[in-house]
């Protein structure tokens, strides 16, 4: 699942995760939260923007983990202060891709969160 407010962002998730063979679920963020929550629930690996929250980045990834402790959290952002990654790693983030971003490197991160990441209903 790829939660970010930029359709653009989605859609380069999308295409650049489909040669791993990933269903993408896209969210913006700004979708009912019952729906937020049962698409959270049932990814195996959420590609998130934690920037909209500011302040609270740190305490929304920790209310994703706790919705879905199974999944696998990769933080894909332009805010990589050495502060704001701590955070997110404090958070669960497993791996933490700065934007702009190689395709390879967001396919290496979510591989390797596929691989760590426990059951579910197979959704990116």
């Amino acid at each position: 699942m790829v939660l970010d407010p930029a359709a653009y962002t989605r859609r380069q998730v999308r295409a650049q995760l489909a040669p791993l063979g990933c269903t993408v679920v896209e969210l913006a963020g700004t979708e009912d939260g019952a729906h937020v929550a049962r698409q959270v629930a049932r990814a195996r690996v959420l590609v998130v923007e934690p920037a909209p929250y500011g302040s609270r980045a740190e305490a929304w990834l920790r209310e994703l983990r706790a919705a879905n402790p199974q999944a696998a959290l990769v933080v894909c952002t332009a805010l990589t202060t050495r502060a704001a990654v701590v955070a997110y790693r404090r958070a669960g983030a497993a791996d933490v891709v700065a934007k702009p971003w190689e395709p390879g490197r967001l396919q290496e991160a979510v591989a390797a969160a596929l691989a760590t990441a426990g059951p579910g209903a197979g959704t990116t």
